[in-house]
């Protein structure tokens, strides 16, 4: 991985954006995430789908399952370079159901451990989400 991807978005002077390692990291991993089995025809076994999770306690879910669907589908030379390990916390809100997921990362640029969280928040009939970088939240912190 050359660490930059580019995207379908343009920036203020016309041209394409290009993601740094972290984020082309996260665009990744989410994808695998929300892929459902299934969905390419090339492989059809690559996806983790999350989304059947949503609906389910903490404590039915399991972790190692994901983290091997996740690896599966982000191929073995990415998993084993960057994905160190899973875990997912749920909780039921007043307003929905919440799902968070933490993804342990080593980053290659610094070779240092981060972790990618990822928030699913359903709401009527939507789920919504959102991700950061530990790194991130903790540096707007200090």
């Amino acid at each position: 991985m050359q660490g930059r991807e580019i995207t379908f978005d343009f920036d203020k002077y016309k041209r394409p954006v290009l993601l740094n390692t972290k984020e082309t990291i996260a665009n990744t991993v989410i994808n695998a995430l929300f892929m459902v089995p299934g969905n390419s025809p090339v492989n059809p076994l690559n996806g983790v789908n999350i989304m059947q999770y949503m609906y389910k306690t903490y404590d039915s879910i399991n972790t190692d399952e994901i983290l091997t669907a996740l690896r599966q589908t982000c191929g073995d030379t990415f998993a084993t370079l960057y994905i160190d390990g899973v875990s997912i916390n749920s909780a039921r809100t007043p307003d929905g159901d919440l799902l968070i997921i933490a993804i342990n990362l080593k980053m290659p640029d610094t070779r240092e451990a981060d972790a990618l969280a990822i928030v699913l928040k359903k709401v009527d009939d939507r789920v919504h989400f959102n991700y950061g970088f530990m790194s991130d939240v903790l540096s707007v912190v200090a």
